[in-house]
Protein backbone atom coordinates (compact mmCIF):
# COMPACT_ATOMS: atom_id res chain seq x y z
CA UNK A 1 0.00 0.00 0.00
CA UNK A 2 1.41 3.39 -1.00
CA UNK A 3 1.61 6.19 1.53
CA UNK A 4 2.55 9.80 1.10
CA UNK A 5 4.54 12.31 3.09
CA UNK A 6 2.82 15.66 2.91
CA UNK A 7 2.98 19.16 4.23
CA UNK A 8 0.04 21.54 3.90
CA UNK A 9 -0.29 25.22 4.77
CA UNK A 10 -2.37 28.24 3.77
CA UNK A 11 -1.17 30.78 1.21
CA UNK A 12 -2.96 33.91 -0.03
CA UNK A 13 -3.71 32.23 -3.39
CA UNK A 14 -5.14 29.10 -1.73
CA UNK A 15 -4.13 26.09 0.33
CA UNK A 16 -0.74 24.57 -0.54
CA UNK A 17 -0.01 20.85 -0.44
CA UNK A 18 3.45 19.41 -1.05
CA UNK A 19 3.47 15.65 -1.25
CA UNK A 20 5.78 12.79 -2.15
CA UNK A 21 5.09 9.06 -2.30
CA UNK A 22 7.20 7.30 0.32
CA UNK A 23 6.02 3.71 0.41
CA UNK A 24 4.98 1.14 -2.13
CA UNK A 25 6.51 -2.23 -1.23
CA UNK A 26 4.54 -3.93 -4.01
CA UNK A 27 5.66 -1.43 -6.65
CA UNK A 28 8.93 0.06 -7.83
CA UNK A 29 10.76 2.00 -5.19
CA UNK A 30 14.30 2.30 -3.86
CA UNK A 31 13.74 -0.45 -1.31
CA UNK A 32 12.90 -3.22 -3.79
CA UNK A 33 15.55 -5.48 -5.25
CA UNK A 34 15.40 -6.74 -8.84
CA UNK A 35 13.10 -9.76 -9.26
CA UNK A 36 16.07 -12.13 -9.34
CA UNK A 37 17.00 -11.04 -5.82
CA UNK A 38 13.51 -10.64 -4.37
CA UNK A 39 13.54 -9.52 -0.76
CA UNK A 40 11.58 -11.22 1.94
CA UNK A 41 8.87 -9.33 3.76
CA UNK A 42 11.20 -8.82 6.70
CA UNK A 43 13.96 -7.43 4.47
CA UNK A 44 11.52 -5.10 2.72
CA UNK A 45 10.19 -3.80 6.04
CA UNK A 46 13.74 -3.22 7.29
CA UNK A 47 14.57 -1.23 4.14
CA UNK A 48 11.39 0.86 4.23
CA UNK A 49 12.31 2.79 7.38
CA UNK A 50 15.42 4.45 5.90
CA UNK A 51 13.60 5.07 2.60
CA UNK A 52 10.74 6.82 4.40
CA UNK A 53 13.13 8.98 6.40
CA UNK A 54 15.08 9.87 3.25
CA UNK A 55 11.94 10.99 1.38
CA UNK A 56 10.84 13.08 4.35
CA UNK A 57 14.27 14.72 4.58
CA UNK A 58 14.24 15.51 0.86
CA UNK A 59 10.76 17.05 1.10
CA UNK A 60 11.96 19.19 4.02
CA UNK A 61 15.03 20.34 2.05
CA UNK A 62 12.88 21.30 -0.95
CA UNK A 63 10.54 23.34 1.23
CA UNK A 64 13.43 25.00 3.07
CA UNK A 65 15.03 25.95 -0.27
CA UNK A 66 11.75 27.46 -1.50
CA UNK A 67 11.30 29.40 1.73
CA UNK A 68 14.91 30.61 1.58
CA UNK A 69 14.36 31.86 -1.99
CA UNK A 70 11.27 33.74 -0.79
CA UNK A 71 13.04 35.10 2.31
CA UNK A 72 15.99 36.44 0.31
CA UNK A 73 13.77 38.01 -2.36
CA UNK A 74 14.83 35.71 -5.18
CA UNK A 75 11.21 34.62 -5.70
CA UNK A 76 7.77 35.19 -4.25
CA UNK A 77 5.85 32.63 -2.25
CA UNK A 78 3.21 32.55 -4.96
CA UNK A 79 5.79 31.69 -7.63
CA UNK A 80 7.57 29.07 -5.52
CA UNK A 81 4.40 27.28 -4.43
CA UNK A 82 1.97 27.99 -7.30
CA UNK A 83 2.10 24.46 -8.73
CA UNK A 84 1.24 23.05 -5.30
CA UNK A 85 -1.84 25.20 -4.66
CA UNK A 86 -4.87 22.95 -4.27
CA UNK A 87 -7.83 23.54 -6.59
CA UNK A 88 -11.42 23.23 -5.37
CA UNK A 89 -11.58 19.65 -6.69
CA UNK A 90 -8.57 18.65 -4.55
CA UNK A 91 -5.93 18.44 -7.28
CA UNK A 92 -2.83 20.59 -7.37
CA UNK A 93 -2.64 23.30 -10.00
CA UNK A 94 0.51 21.65 -11.33
CA UNK A 95 -1.29 18.34 -11.90
CA UNK A 96 -4.22 20.06 -13.54
CA UNK A 97 -2.00 22.01 -15.93
CA UNK A 98 0.55 19.30 -16.72
CA UNK A 99 -1.35 17.71 -19.65
CA UNK A 100 -2.15 21.13 -21.14
CA UNK A 101 1.45 22.31 -20.83
CA UNK A 102 2.75 19.10 -22.40
CA UNK A 103 0.30 19.44 -25.31
CA UNK A 104 1.24 23.09 -25.82
CA UNK A 105 4.93 22.23 -25.79
CA UNK A 106 4.48 19.29 -28.17
CA UNK A 107 2.51 21.47 -30.59
CA UNK A 108 5.19 24.16 -30.54
CA UNK A 109 3.06 26.76 -28.77
CA UNK A 110 5.60 27.02 -25.95
CA UNK A 111 9.10 28.07 -26.90
CA UNK A 112 12.25 26.56 -25.47
CA UNK A 113 14.12 28.75 -22.96
CA UNK A 114 16.90 29.43 -25.47
CA UNK A 115 14.50 30.66 -28.12
CA UNK A 116 12.88 33.00 -25.59
CA UNK A 117 16.24 34.51 -24.63
CA UNK A 118 16.65 36.14 -28.04
CA UNK A 119 19.58 35.91 -30.39
CA UNK A 120 20.77 32.97 -32.45
CA UNK A 121 21.30 29.80 -30.39
CA UNK A 122 21.86 27.17 -33.08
Amino acid sequence: MARDALIAFPLADGPVLLMTAILDPAGRNPTCSPPSNARTGKQTNAALGPAVRQRRRVLAVVIKAKLHAVNTGVATAEVEFRAHIVSPDGQSIGRLLQPQLRAAHDSGCISTPLSCAGGDHE
